[in-house]
């Protein structure tokens, strides 16, 4: 699988004042995977397509799968302009996701949506795609916030923002899947403890002790991959030390624009 990381960032960037020559700089959170399916459809997307000459990035699009409503995951009139102009492109999601869209687009809602339940796979441009529960905040006490194992051609990845711990229901499917890949939420770098984050997001010593539990499970294949995204803004160092803190847990780390194959 090759996944293209349109943004690497938390709900904190300000998407609106990014400076050409600022290399720190990040767009809220977004994966393309083999140019085909869509992770989270955010505000920024078509802007970085403009912005890095990739005009036609998005006329490959098959599906798209949202892990939660939040303003920085799940843009309507995006996801609208992405299944339009004779396009037929899926939309997998929450039922939160779904009141979102008719709330914002009223009368224009004619996007081909469907329900996804946690632990319940669904097949969706070829790629075998399994939800679960993830632990995040939301104010919509009816939404479930989502993780995703998707697999093809013998490839399997697990795709975890915005969560902290794994709920108990998920590790048990987890634990018993054995992966190439795996993307993690680092929303929050070195942070003290104490911090109210840690009950719906990660840290770098979150991440090193779920790391030593997967290895130990044997849920990493020989090779696997790893990779972190989704850094807030004013809770990490520089992506320079921040790569450097990572490189002894074998953790990659994610920037705008970066391709990432496995």
């Amino acid at each position: 699988m090759k996944l293209h990381f349109l943004g690497t960032g938390a709900a904190d960037w300000d998407i609106k004042t990014r400076q050409p020559e600022d290399t720190q700089w990040r767009r809220f959170s977004s994966t393309l995977v083999d140019d085909k399916l869509l992770i989270d459809p955010g505000p920024h997307i078509f802007d970085y397509a403009e912005m890095t000459g990739q005009l036609h990035l998005f006329d490959n699009v098959t599906d798209i799968i949202i892990t939660h409503s939040h303003q920085d995951h799940f843009n309507c009139q995006n996801t609208l302009k992405l299944c339009s102009g004779g396009r037929n492109c899926r939309v997998w999601g929450d039922m939160a996701d779904l009141r979102k869209l008719y709330r914002v687009l009223g009368e224009d809602m004619t996007i081909d949506f469907h329900p996804v339940t946690p632990g319940q796979k669904f097949t969706a441009g070829g790629y075998k795609i399994l939800p679960l529960h993830s632990n995040h905040a939301t104010t919509d006490k009816d939404e479930i916030t989502l993780n995703y194992i998707i697999s093809k051609n013998g490839q399997k990845m697990f795709y975890g923002l915005d969560t902290g711990w794994f709920r108990t229901e998920s590790w048990n499917i987890i634990r018993k899947a054995k992966f190439d890949c795996m993307v993690f939420e680092l929303t929050m770098g070195d942070i003290a403890p104490g911090n109210k984050r840690i009950f719906c997001h990660t840290s770098i010593p979150m991440l090193e002790i779920m790391l030593q539990t997967l290895h130990a499970q044997g849920c990493m294949k020989p090779g696997c991959r790893s990779v972190a995204t989704h850094l807030a803004r004013y809770l990490h160092t520089d992506h320079a030390s921040t790569r450097e803190r990572l490189a002894p847990l074998g953790v990659d780390l994610a920037y705008d624009g970066m391709i990432y194959e496995f």
